[in-house]
């Protein structure tokens, strides 16, 4: 049997920076939520040091990402590039991850958390500082071929890092998986603040080069550090078979998956667009990276808050529901729609991109703990495996999302412009709003408890390598059917 990210182990690490050597994790029980109507979600000593140094793992990582944001569709434009082509080059990134991150999540078990997070942050950290030269090759097809190379050399690392962070979290924080998503989405958002705001701050002092090398000299020495906290953990047992093909095969995993391919549609879709748009205003590459600062500010502040709420009072699902409604009232007052008789100026920019990600924070948040919620109804195991299959699968959703956004984007803006994307962006969230609403009705019965749901699952009964030698899958899941019932009134 695989050997997991255990509690006991991280309770008797040395972690070389903090003496918590006498601490312990007590793990919960993963549940849609407990009799009661709230849950304790205090942490030990152990995780919140543990929460802080994934946090500003991926505070960099972000910045990395982001820094780009406020002038480098200006430069690509000034090598020939088109806005679509300046959408690829945004996009690119997330089509890279959404293929490796589910490698990623499959190799883990193999390599262990620690290595497979510390090589890939460093990839992340070479990828990030070589783009700070592609401004000196003047050729446009030179220019958009080590663009889009070093872009997915960037991803490979941000993949295999953020999948591993995840799973770690999610060993660490059994059962309240919300609060510390609401922290990372934080944290991501924290980084999307200061992506663009040092972006552009640093090109206006240095040029082109010198905000990728800071932010990928930042990342060099975080990682140095955090790699004596985060603890050890022994290699995995290579034999991983059929769990991601299993967990797919839950409904209800895909409301976390869908919901999250979504936050990742409307994140990036506003990173090449928005910035042209506000051309429009005269406004030169710092006050483009303020109006995307304000974008995280939104998101950092609102992103813990309903992480706790989520947790507090085990109702993730609601969550996810909330963000559809926060991201569609956003959408129309951004473009604006051709309703109500907004009038299209900075101010209500900013107004729509704030409610924007205060709802895109809200989907963002609760998504992996539902995830994680169905696959454990259904007979999941509570294990690294389990963990890690869907952390990866989250990384890939928000990956897809990622590359839909700012390519489909780039693509509608050029056809049509700024308002109309929106418009369409805005419907497709409505629909899956009404779609999701739909499916809850029927998953919940209407209120009168949660239903066991796994598709294909005759093809799976018999199979129990992915569980070392458990009963099959829906003979586990008949285990948690009638405490389901003695709780379950609402769509969590």
């Amino acid at each position: 049997m695989p050997h997991g990210f255990s509690m006991d182990q991280l309770s008797s690490v040395e972690l070389s920076l903090v003496d918590v050597a006498t601490d312990s994790i007590a793990p919960a029980r993963i549940t849609d939520g407990p009799p009661s109507s709230k849950s304790n979600v205090s942490w030990t000593r152990v995780q919140k040091i543990i929460m802080v140094c994934i946090a500003l793992s991926h505070v960099l990582n972000n910045m990395a990402y982001s820094v780009l944001t406020p002038f480098f569709p200006l430069t690509a434009e000034d090598h020939g590039a088109t806005p679509s082509e300046v959408g690829l080059i945004f996009g690119v990134y997330y089509v890279s991850m959404f293929v490796f991150a589910l490698i990623t999540g499959k190799l883990i078990p193999v390599f262990g958390l620690k290595p497979t997070f510390t090589v890939g942050y460093v990839i992340a950290a070479i990828g990030n500082i070589l783009f700070g030269f592609v401004d000196i090759f003047e050729d446009k097809s030179t220019f958009l071929a080590v663009c889009f190379s070093l872009r997915v050399l960037t991803s490979m690392g941000g993949a295999a890092a953020i999948t591993a962070s995840l799973t770690i979290l999610a060993n660490c924080f059994q059962g309240t998986m919300s609060q510390p998503m609401g922290n990372i989405a934080a944290s991501a958002g924290l980084g999307m603040i200061l992506g663009p705001f040092v972006g552009g701050l640093l090109y206006e002092i240095g040029g082109f080069i010198l905000p990728f090398v800071a932010v990928g000299v930042a990342m060099f020495i975080n990682v140095i550090a955090v790699s004596y906290i985060i603890p050890e953990n022994a290699p995995l047992n290579s034999k991983v078979t059929g769990s991601l093909l299993h967990t797919m095969c839950v409904p209800g995993v895909w409301v976390g998956v869908i919901s999250t391919v979504l936050g990742g549609v409307s994140m990036s879709f506003l990173e090449p667009t928005l910035s042209q748009e506000l051309q429009k205003f005269n406004l030169d590459a710092f006050e483009t990276g303020s109006v995307f600062l304000l974008m995280g500010v939104a998101f950092s502040i609102s992103s813990p808050i309903f992480g706790f709420l989520a947790d507090k009072y085990n109702c993730p699902r609601k969550v996810v529901i909330f963000g559809y409604f926060g991201s569609i009232i956003g959408y129309i007052i951004t473009g604006p729609w051709p309703i109500g008789n907004i009038s299209h100026t900075l101010v209500t920019i900013c107004v729509g991109i704030f409610v924007l990600n205060i709802g895109l924070a809200s989907g963002l948040t609760a998504g992996l703990q539902d995830m994680i919620i169905a696959a454990v109804f259904n007979g999941f195991t509570e294990d690294t495996k389990t963990y890690s299959v869907l952390s990866g699968i989250r990384t890939c959703a928000y990956s897809f999302g990622a590359f839909v956004g700012p390519t489909l984007g780039g693509i509608l803006v050029e056809q049509f412009d700024f308002a109309t994307a929106t418009l369409i962006y805005g419907l497709f969230t409505l629909f899956v709003c009404f779609m999701t609403i739909l499916f809850c009705f029927w998953e919940y019965r209407c209120g009168k408890g949660r239903r066991q749901s796994v598709l294909f699952s005759r093809f799976f009964s018999n199979s129990t390598d992915m569980y070392n030698e458990r009963t099959s899958l829906l003979a586990n899941a008949k285990n948690n059917v009638d405490t389901e019932r003695n709780y379950s009134r609402g769509y969590h």
